[in-house]
């Protein structure tokens, strides 16, 4: 599990075997930009909701059993993960309320948040138009 800081309230985690996974940017950059490491939720852990949660991928799983565990909140934009995190009373949120969160703490600018939100939208991620168009405005401003 890789773990980030934002600040006290916030932090990112990702389980290692999603981090393997990542192309862009590669899961191991992520380590080299300062990522701690966290250890996995047991696997039996994850057994029991790939029984509960047919949908997910079992990687995805394994960050909602990480959610579970940390009493952290899930970041995903998987509908099928969303509605399990829903079930398991975990807080979700997607990528639109990261880069709000980056803005806010200044761990972005705004032009740079557009910029990222413009390269995932390029790299075939759905996002909601109308929220992406209010972000944009907001952000170029």
């Amino acid at each position: 599990m890789l773990q980030v800081t934002l600040r006290p309230s916030h932090t990112l985690e990702l389980p290692d075997v999603i981090a393997e996974e990542l192309k862009e940017p590669p899961g191991s950059s992520l380590v080299e930009s300062g990522f701690g490491i966290v250890s996995l939720p047991e696997v039996q852990e994850v057994a029991v909701l790939v029984e509960k949660y047919r949908k997910p991928s079992t990687n995805d799983l394994f960050a909602l059993a990480c959610a579970m565990r940390n009493k952290c909140i899930l970041l995903t934009g998987d509908a099928d993960l969303r509605k399990a995190a829903h079930i398991e009373m975990v807080e979700v949120h997607g990528i639109l309320w990261l880069l709000d969160e980056l803005v806010k703490e200044v761990v972005l600018s705004p032009a740079d948040a557009a910029t990222s939100l413009g390269r995932v939208i390029a790299g075939g991620s759905w996002l909601p138009g109308q929220e992406c168009e209010e972000r944009f405005k907001r952000w170029q401003e």
